[in-house]
């Protein structure tokens, strides 16, 4: 076809039907096209689609065919064999390809089915070198994890980061002491007799073990599978005939020794790679297994290597890639996070950035639980380790009062009220801060009231010619918070519409609120008009469905 029609029939037919299409033959059909014209090779490869024709078919199934079949594996299947295809081509690879269907690339390792995700993970596996340090800096680095969507990619990290064993060392037990004796070390706890009657009945003869070992079968998995028939029977039967006793105790040994040298052949890479398949199948032992894995790993790190990595962890950790797994029940960052509060040497991030994660990715009670330990150690004179210093610039330190105030935003918003004050009366510069939240906290609004404005009134005297510190800034904003609470506990709605309406900088919020309360329609309306402005669409909707309620009411 010539190339106006080839366009046409491109851009037009075919990414129209995968736009639109609801049959699976047809996105089958098309999905085979795309593959002759990428996988063709011939003289008159000239007359195939170029390039950038190509790409657009591509990305367009990439888009399609995951989002409208997902129950077809058959379909997803051929479409990821192709998308494999294309990382394995030592041209194709190096193309814009590659960087188009990152996606889709990352949708394969995801894939439920097994032989398709190993296929990804080999291409995957090569692209990074075996390193334990390469690799998580790749991790966090290079690998943009947005493209994976919802998935829990904690398994993809598990499983990049485990392949790196060495893969012929042989299996042992970490702790010896959780090892069973053999069958002989037992003999050797027995008195003089016993050990007799043994000897008496274990003399196997040598060719009975030659005859063993010829026949021992390396795919034999059902070694332990013996008859454990305990009936009465039998048991008088090898009590009263010695040889069935002596037949019995050679086939016991025989079976311990088969065990044991199927056991010697079995090598790490063997079982890292079960592990890393099982964690694909269960999100809670992925979680797990990250969660001891990643300390053991910190921890072997040397001094520059932790330098480079946490350098690059916290932008990470607070990146925006990680917002859409925010809502999942058990999300990869919130493992991520929770590993390295695990890991020592401890990583440095400041009280606001924990404030952020905490509120951001439903992270509260961890957050919290390591503003609480930076409190304490600031108390107690042990320094918070900072930032190792690999840039030009200085480092920021972290002040004790930074440390605080993002401790009671977290408290207060998790509504642990009695946490709150108890920490603001021991940090509080001025009495009547203490005064007025005891007062409070007792349910007196009033006096409470009363103990705010005495606190602003000796602020004003105390800075009436010198400008105030910054640290007074969070105590300032607690009065006039506190004091508009108290104020609407007490039902001062007058009072607040006044201020709301006085203010230098109007505040449209607290005159919505108030001008609700008293009711004040005409002043409402105007508020309406801010509000739906200045904030988001639902905001405003509800605003206006209080108004028209309001309406309907008089």
């Amino acid at each position: 076809m010539t190339v106006e029609t080839r366009k046409t029939f491109i851009g037009t037919i075919l990414v129209g039907l995968i736009e639109k299409t609801n049959d699976a033959k047809v996105m089958k059909a098309i999905t085979r096209m795309v593959e002759e014209w990428v996988k063709w090779k011939g003289a008159a490869a000239v007359a195939a689609p170029s390039l950038r024709e190509k790409s657009i078919l591509l990305v367009k199934l990439m888009q399609y065919v995951e989002k409208r079949f997902p129950d077809d594996l058959e379909l997803n299947a051929h479409f990821l064999d192709l998308i494999n295809y294309v990382y394995r081509d030592e041209n194709l690879k190096m193309t814009e390809l590659s960087m188009k269907l990152e996606p889709a690339f990352l949708a394969g390792l995801r894939c439920p089915q097994p032989h398709i995700r190993a296929k990804f993970f080999e291409v995957f596996d090569s692209s990074v070198r075996r390193r334990i340090y390469d690799r998580m800096l790749y991790i966090i680095c290079t690998q943009n994890w947005e493209h994976i969507g919802q998935h829990f990619w904690i398994k993809q990290c598990l499983e990049l980061l485990l392949v790196t064993c060495v893969s012929n060392s042989q299996i042992r037990l970490s702790n010896s002491k959780y090892l069973l004796p053999n069958i002989t070390a037992v003999i050797n706890w027995a008195g003089s007799e016993e050990r007799k009657s043994f000897v008496i009945f274990s003399n196997v003869k040598e060719e009975s073990a030659d005859g063993f070992s010829d026949s021992l079968d390396p795919e034999k998995e059902d070694v332990l599978d013996m008859d454990l028939d305990s009936s009465s029977n039998q048991k008088d039967d090898l009590t009263k005939n010695v040889p069935n006793r002596h037949r019995a105790l050679g086939q016991i040994v025989s079976k311990q020794s088969e065990f044991l040298e199927l056991a010697r052949r079995v090598r790490t890479e063997q079982l890292v790679v079960a592990a890393a398949q099982l964690a694909h199948m269960d999100d809670a032992l992925a979680h797990h297994m990250w969660l001891r894995l990643a300390p053991a790993l910190w921890a072997a790190f040397d001094e520059r290597q932790l330098a480079t990595i946490t350098s690059e962890i916290v932008p990470f950790i607070i990146s925006g890639i990680h917002v859409i797994q925010r809502d999942q029940p058990l999300s990869a960052l919130n493992t991520f996070v929770e590993a390295l509060a695990r890991c020592n040497p401890p990583v440095a991030i400041k009280p606001s950035m924990m404030k952020y994660l905490g509120k951001t990715h439903n992270l509260w009670h961890r957050m919290t639980l390591n503003l609480e330990q930076m409190a304490i150690d600031q108390a107690s004179g042990r320094t918070v380790r900072e930032a190792l210093e690999i840039y030009d610039y200085d480092v920021e330190t972290t002040t004790p009062t930074e440390i605080l105030d993002s401790l009671s935003d977290m408290y207060e918003l998790l509504q642990e009220e009695d946490m709150w004050s108890g920490l603001w009366l021991k940090h509080a510069r001025y009495r009547e801060t203490n005064v007025a939240i005891a007062y409070e906290q007792q349910g007196f609004f009033e006096q409470a009231q009363a103990a705010y404005d005495v606190a602003m009134v000796k602020l004003k005297q105390e800075y009436s010619t010198n400008p105030s510190s910054f640290n007074m800034n969070k105590e300032c904003n607690l009065w006039t918070q506190h004091w508009l609470k108290c104020a609407k506990e007490l039902n001062q709605w007058d009072s607040l519409l006044d201020l709301g309406l006085s203010r230098t900088a109007r505040d449209p919020f607290l005159i919505l609120e108030s001008s609700w309360r008293n009711p004040n329609w005409p002043t409402m309306k105007d508020a309406l008009t801010e509000v739906e402005f200045s904030s988001p669409k639902e905001l405003g909707k509800l605003c206006s469905n209080e108004l028209e309620l309001g309406s309907i009411v008089l």
